[in-house]
């Protein structure tokens, strides 16, 4: 069990800067996992409160080992979320998630939160079951298998994103000569919107995922590209 701390900051676009939400965006707590695995738990936690809330903007979650906030090149993990106009429209004729709870709760969090202690589930889940719909915004990824170096690909491994490889997925690459007796073939993944050429690649495909997974890619190519600039910098 670690002990972690969080922060959870906005985008203002009046002052173009991120900043904390509100005196309730912070706190420490223990938890059963890595800093990654918490950051996104909480996230997707607020996410859900969001939609409950018709709120759109986009914000990012911080987190530190330990006790004690400290400043931002020093976290451990970060996570990035937007929350759309889009994601807030009805999905195949369904209404709101957050009208459902209002009909359902009241429209009140407290109430949302006293059914999540009732039934010692987090608030996202307690959401999903007073909705008893799946209404979690999707976007696509695309896949490629590759063989050899691909340096200049928009692109990620999904380990290094932290998203598991879907079964279609595997046996799809599978397909396509992806195997453990081969360690030059591997899977790249990214955005559809990010997508461009990667070199060495054998085959690619699309296939529809969550929109936390979409973000977790986003966030890893991120910072793959802050990498590499820092790298550059220093060899310039």
């Amino acid at each position: 069990m670690a002990r972690f701390t969080y922060r959870i900051d906005r985008y203002f676009s009046d002052t173009e800067d991120w900043g904390i939400e509100n005196d309730d965006a912070r706190g420490t707590e223990n938890y059963d996992g890595t800093a990654k695995e918490y950051a996104k738990e909480i996230a997707q936690n607020r996410y859900a409160d969001l939609l409950s809330l018709d709120q759109t903007g986009e914000w990012r979650i911080l987190v530190w080992d330990g006790d004690t906030e400290s400043d931002e090149d020093d976290i451990d993990a970060l996570h990035l979320f937007t929350v759309t106009e889009e994601d807030l429209k009805p999905r195949g004729g369904r209404p709101k998630i957050g009208n459902i709870v209002s009909v359902a709760m009241g429209d009140t969090l407290p109430k949302v939160d006293a059914y999540a202690q009732e039934n010692d589930i987090k608030r996202a889940e307690a959401i999903r079951t007073l909705v008893t719909v799946g209404l979690a915004p999707t976007e696509n990824l695309v896949w490629s298998v590759v063989r050899g170096e691909s340096p200049d690909a928009n692109a990620v491994e999904p380990g290094v994103a932290g998203i598991d490889i879907p079964e279609a997925i595997s046996a799809w690459a599978a397909s396509h000569g992806l195997n453990e007796a081969d360690p030059d073939v591997y899977l790249l993944v990214t955005p559809e919107d990010e997508a461009g050429e990667v070199q060495g690649e054998i085959a690619y495909t699309t296939l529809t995922a969550s929109r936390a997974d979409a973000d977790l890619v986003r966030e890893a190519l991120l910072i793959e590209q802050a990498q590499t600039c820092t790298a550059d910098e220093k060899t310039g």
